[in-house]
């Protein structure tokens, strides 16, 4: 394969009908040139919004003029001031996101499935405390906001469990994650592939795939890098993620270096829906549903569970038996009735299923074939989650689809740092504003002692007797040029729509409900963004659930929800057992959301009920410590209540 020449012959060369004959060599599957097609085309998709991206970003950060417009102003001697008005109004809706961040939860749909929803919103919680999941959205949310997206990657480690493994998530960059440019759905449901793109090193590459290792040892250029990928090293964060455009855009020296120069590959990872035939079994009595690959397994598994209800039927005539032996009831008992089989009502059906595939190439090679995802059978979805602050899915191309706060007050920036660049000049202008005279008014050494020193207070000057020199009058400064720079800020308030004065109130005079209005009517622009965000860990949130049964056995179970929680609900074994099957299973009546609202909202319901309280309306205790702001209320809240069980018992003693 060309991927393995190690020759120093020139990327340009070649061409890429040569490269694309060299994927297919060796290539029994198709993946490389698959994946390679996939990813180009998202590539260009993508490509207008990742330069806007860019640009967000930069302007964010404080990069507002670029080199070529520092050049020319350096050259003409004008400054090139940046007056940062983006910045503080990110950082503003950043902090009150991370003041109201409330994490993950199960909610029960129903009554009857608040114990089980309990149990499985202690197993979230605490991968929320392992994973650091909280803090890592925070970053997501960030660059959400910034530049349009923010990508939250789940995979599995094994470092600490090598048999079952742990869920981990990492913070991907907004550039890394290349989805089907045909999908509209915020959630990606109806996309076909997400491709995530990194730049590894070969030991990289070995640790992540060591049954490659051998032909990873050999690689040479990555072949990859001429056919339409390349790298603009845009390093968001990580110095190994890099930003990726047009084929168009790489030229001259990157195309003819060595893969010395170069070091790193550029890794392709795909995540691809495949619609599967699939053996669905059915098992009325209990209400469940299992995949099988093939009918085979599907019939064993219907035998078994004939066989274990068969086994169910001798124990119990079994019993039966025993107590028709032991003699007659008593005259007020009937004679038990003798145990009846039933056969259990099952059955098999034929259905096309999604399931997600996963395959990975890099330089050429298949590093990773074609096969069934690591969260397969118990999450079908993407590892992929991305947040789009602002998301219009019928909008014209992805740089009108996904946008952040930054990307209107671009223009608006430019002008402020323009308008005070210019206004500064003037004035720099007006203090050195030159002089006139005639030409021979000043010898040649105080012509240079002029240039040097003209501007300086108190410089002396000598000119020829009878000799015009005079200083030129500076116009006065342009007040146009301030009022633009005092208009523009005002132009970004107006244009962001965030109220920072009633965001930042610290009123505590103020009540819980002025205050919530107040937050409120600053906050609704938000509102779609905040949206987003919530559902974008919804989708986490159900991810979490449904990988619950491969992270976790009944011991770890019980470890997490602890023993005194058992005890206190009448728990046991069996019922984390049924919990790990209902999941497994798909049945399950709860939701997966955000904790709570807001502090500020649970304040306000909370001074409500207060008020209620002074009226002489009874209140029960756990009711007023549901919306308090006490941390761990729900321990405290047993707590209280068995005490006041303890009580009543100790009341109800006689003699008491």
């Amino acid at each position: 394969m060309l991927s393995k020449d190690k020759s120093n012959k020139p990327y340009s060369d070649k061409t890429s009908e040569q490269y694309e004959a060299s994927f297919k060599e060796g290539d029994s599957t198709g993946i490389v040139m698959d994946i390679e097609k996939k990813t180009k085309r998202a590539i260009r998709a993508a490509n207008d919004w990742t330069k806007a991206a860019k640009e967000d970003y930069n302007f964010a950060l404080g990069k507002q003029w670029t080199q070529e417009e520092k050049d020319k102003l350096e050259t003409e001697g004008r400054p090139a001031l940046v007056y940062n008005k983006i910045e503080p109004l990110l950082d503003l809706v950043s902090g009150y996101q991370r003041e109201n961040s409330v994490r993950i939860r199960v909610n029960p749909e129903g009554g009857e499935d608040r114990l089980f929803s309990e149990v499985a919103d202690r197993l979230i919680k605490a991968i929320d405390k392992w994973t650091k999941l909280n803090y890592k959205l925070d970053h997501v949310f960030d660059d959400g906001e910034t530049c349009g997206k923010g990508n939250l990657e789940m995979y599995i480690t094994y470092d600490d469990d090598p048999i079952r493994g742990d869920l981990g998530f990492r913070l991907c960059s907004p550039y890394q994650i290349l989805w089907d440019p045909d999908s509209t759905e915020y959630d990606k449901s109806d996309a076909r592939h997400a491709v995530k793109v990194s730049k590894r090193t070969k030991e990289d590459l070995k640790d992540l795939y060591p049954k490659k290792a051998a032909e990873i040892d050999v690689l040479g250029a990555d072949v990859t890098e001429y056919y339409g990928i390349g790298e603009d090293v845009l390093k968001e964060g990580d110095k190994d993620n890099y930003h990726l455009g047009r084929e168009d855009d790489y030229k001259g020296d990157l195309l003819s270096m060595t893969i010395d120069e170069k070091e790193k590959y550029l890794l392709k990872e795909m995540f691809y829906v495949k619609m599967i035939d699939k053996h669905v079994l059915f098992w009325a009595d209990e209400n469940r549903f299992e995949r099988f690959d093939t009918a085979d397994e599907a019939n064993q598994r219907a035998n078994e569970i004939r066989k274990q209800a068969q086994d169910d039927f001798a124990v119990e005539m079994q019993g039966f038996q025993k107590l028709a032996m032991s003699g007659a009831p008593s005259v007020q008992q009937a004679p038990p009735a003798p145990p009846v089989y039933t056969e259990p009502t099952i059955k098999i059906i034929k259905r096309k299923v999604k399931e997600m595939w996963y395959a990975a190439t890099a330089a050429g090679i298949v590093l990773s074939e074609p096969a069934k995802g690591p969260f397969e059978p118990y999450y079908h979805g993407y590892p992929y989650f991305t947040f789009v602050a602002k998301y219009k899915p019928n909008a014209e191309g992805e740089e009108l689809k996904n946008r952040g706060i930054v990307r209107n007050l671009v223009d608006p920036q430019k002008d402020h740092n323009k308008s005070r660049s210019q206004y500064l000049h003037i004035l720099n202008s007006s203090a050195n504003s030159g002089w006139v005279g005639d030409t021979d008014a000043l010898t040649p050494e105080g012509k240079e002692d002029l240039k040097r020193m003209g501007s300086t207070p108190g410089v002396n000057i000598w000119i020829k007797p009878g000799s015009r020199f005079e200083k030129i009058q500076p116009t006065s400064p342009s007040q146009g040029h301030l009022q633009i720079f005092e208009v523009s800020a005002q132009d970004i308030k107006e244009i962001s729509g965030i109220n920072a004065d009633a965001l930042a109130i610290q009123d505590k005079t103020t009540s819980g409900r002025a205050i919530a209005l107040r937050i409120k009517q600053a906050t609704t622009i938000l509102s779609p963004i905040f949206r987003n965000y919530r559902f974008t860990k919804e989708m986490i949130g159900g991810a979490i659930f449904a990988m619950i049964p491969h992270i976790f056995d009944v011991p770890e179970i019980r470890k997490v929800v602890g023993q005194e929680f058992m005890t206190a609900n009448k728990i046991d074994d069996g019922f984390l057992t049924a919990v790990l099957q209902q999941i497994s299973d798909g049945k399950y009546d709860v939701v997966i959301t955000e904790a709570d609202n807001s502090a500020t909202i649970r304040q306000e319901t909370f001074d409500a009920l207060m008020e209620m309280v002074k009226g002489g309306m009874p209140m029960p205790p756990d009711v007023l410590l549901e919306f308090s702001s006490i941390p761990n209320v729900k321990e405290v809240s047993e707590k209280i209540m068995a005490y006041q069980q303890q009580q009543a018992a100790a009341q109800a003693k006689p003699g008491a």
